[in-house]
């Protein structure tokens, strides 16, 4: 060891550093040799994620990350069609000729922000807000959805802190629809409590309200409404979407089956459909991956239900 490095050593100890051995130079260079090797490495790798095509694989999933690490995860069940899973680097085996009326669709059940406690009528009983969700994507050149004329391109329900406030002279940020059907679905308050500015798709002539409904391919009645809670109609060029509040619930079916989403007006919510706009159907297949994801949810649910109310 040199002079220089033994002096560097004793005003160390005298110092009350710990008595770890100085490095040599040699021994100085090798170590800024590995992390200038790591930086070189590291920018290799940047450069190769920034310049590779961003596909679903490459984003979702951990054999598709350029080097192991943390990921995001897509927590929707899809279907779609050939031309839409090129278009968006989507996995083939999603791909479905059985999708009828729509270029995608993608259902989740997602945690929606807060909790909601008192379960079993204790306090302290609490769950995470939950919500299943199905966003259904058109090419406008080839549906025949009709948007409401003039209605605005996107909007979507309160979210955030806005969603707790509770006005007590019935403000709304949004005008409700004044139908009949969203009268009898949501009340004579529905004005008090709109997710939307009006309901954005309407008939082209009369302007009146169309609502969509959901039932099972094989159900012989007329299905339940579901209700919108978002949409954008210029997404990217040529496509729209519009999310809706669908439950496999509100379909009414099971054992899993084709689904049938009907864009139409009505008598009634459950009443006589006096015209049809349009329809999407859903495949079995897409419902069944569904009842998979649902299941896994309700064994879950099922624990911390026998927890709140004391069941064995």
């Amino acid at each position: 060891m040199t002079k220089k490095w033994m002096a560097v050593l004793c005003a160390a100890l005298l110092m009350g550093g710990a008595p770890t051995q100085a490095l040599e130079p040699a021994t100085q260079f090798r170590s800024s040799t590995a992390k200038q090797d790591t930086v070189v490495t590291n920018q290799k790798n940047f450069l190769v994620e920034s310049n590779r095509p961003r596909t679903w694989q490459s984003r979702f999933t951990f054999e598709g990350q350029v080097r192991p690490g943390p990921y995001a995860v897509d927590p929707h069940v899809w279907v779609y069609t050939k031309e839409f899973a090129e278009r968006f680097g989507m996995p083939k085996e999603w791909v479905s000729a059985d999708l009828k009326g729509a270029e995608a669709a993608a259902w989740s059940k997602v945690k929606t922000g807060g909790v909601t406690c008192g379960w079993g009528g204790k306090k302290d009983a609490c769950a995470d807000n939950e919500s299943e969700r199905l966003t259904v994507f058109f090419l406008e050149s080839k549906s025949n959805v009709p948007w409401r004329i003039g209605v605005r391109d996107m909007d979507y329900a309160i979210q955030g802190a806005v969603s707790y406030l509770s006005p007590q002279g019935c403000e709304t940020r949004r005008a409700p629809s004044r139908s009949s059907i969203a009268r009898t679905m949501h009340g004579n308050n529905n004005h008090c409590t709109a997710n939307l500015e009006e309901q954005p798709f309407a008939d082209p002539i009369t302007g009146a309200d169309i609502f969509w409904f959901a039932k099972a391919n094989t159900f012989i009645g007329q299905g339940n409404m579901i209700r919108i809670g978002a949409y954008d109609k210029k997404s990217y060029p040529d496509l729209s979407w519009v999310q809706l509040g669908y439950t496999r619930s509100v379909g009414l079916f099971e054992p899993p089956t084709a689904a049938v989403l009907s864009l139409e007006t009505r008598e009634t919510p459950l009443g006589k459909t006096l015209k049809k706009y349009h329809e999407v159907i859903l495949p079995e297949d897409f419902d069944r991956r569904i009842k998979a994801v649902l299941d896994s949810h309700r064994e879950m649910e099922r624990e911390f239900y026998k927890r709140s109310l004391d069941m064995k």
